[in-house]
């Protein structure tokens, strides 16, 4: 039991790691998902509202002609809200795109940019939503909002300041991966298993599904599920929070928990024999 939960934190270390490495690498992740293009839109439109009113004609010009209407009164706030001036920078940290067809062979791109635009005292997140069909570009979203921190911090993966809950569910999630690896090492070694690939495919799923918001705490499940090695952790976009899970590893546990009743018969029996024969 003692070495099962040694390899359980040394499991939990490792997806730690895995996780502060994958959020170092998604930093350059953005601009892969993005076109030149739409950058250059976004970093326009970043230049018109921190230009004040002077950028406002080109601003509704790019706009949905639907929208302008709605965001011209909005203006003059959403100028007080992007920093500006001497030594504001812009950085784009999220970006994500769906390409869309219609049952009349209509396609168009929409690709969600975020830019993190900061001037040293003050930043703020900038969130576009950018219609592109036919060659040419529609800015659907405008989203701005104050920001505290940088942009990478809002739902980074970090120990420091969480609740047992979630600690719990960082352990569960290694357990379950460890008695899923466990049960597998065992199967390939022990000789004589009647329907051995049944089990060694029912022993490499976690059954269920149960996770904690890395940020919030918020907890979550799903009932029919089955999830490859038990644990998992993912968010849905580069600032999105992180959900920790696992799912429950029944075939795995049953299986370990039969094996170990026959071992401890035969060694019962080894004992009574060699007890007899004194």
């Amino acid at each position: 039991m003692k070495s099962f939960v040694r390899g359980a934190l040394a499991l939990a270390t490792l997806i730690c790691a895995g996780l502060t490495l994958a959020a170092c690498a998604s930093k350059k992740l953005p601009e892969t998902f993005t076109s030149a293009e739409d950058r250059a839109v976004c970093a326009t439109l970043i230049g018109d509202l921190q230009a004040g009113a002077t950028g406002d004609a080109d601003i509704l010009n790019r706009l949905n002609p639907q929208l302008r209407a709605q965001f011209t009164p909005m203006l003059p706030k959403l100028h007080a809200m992007t920093p500006s001036g001497p030594g504001a920078s812009s950085r784009i940290v999220d970006a994500s795109f769906r390409a869309v067809a219609n049952s009349s062979g209509q396609r168009w791109r929409d690709s969600y940019l975020a830019y993190e635009v900061d001037q040293g005292q003050r930043r703020a997140l900038i969130r576009f939503e950018i219609i592109r069909q036919g060659g040419s570009a529609i800015v659907n979203t405008l989203y701005i909002n104050p920001l505290y921190v940088a942009a990478e911090r809002l739902n980074a993966f970090t120990l420091a300041g969480r609740s047992l809950t979630q600690y719990a569910f960082l352990l569960l999630a290694a357990a379950s991966f460890a008695t899923i690896v466990a049960s597998e090492v065992v199967l390939f070694r022990t000789p004589g298993i009647r329907r051995k690939w049944l089990w060694v495919v029912g022993c490499l799923f976690g059954y269920g599904q149960i996770w904690v918001d890395w940020s919030s705490g918020g907890v979550g499940f799903q009932l029919i599920n089955i999830q490859l090695l038990g644990a998992f952790a993912l968010k849905g976009g580069l600032l999105d929070p992180w959900r920790i899970g696992f799912g429950v590893p029944l075939v795995s546990i049953v299986f370990l928990l039969r094996r170990r009743s026959p071992l401890e018969r035969s060694a019962k029996l080894d004992h009574q024999q060699a007890t007899a024969a004194f």
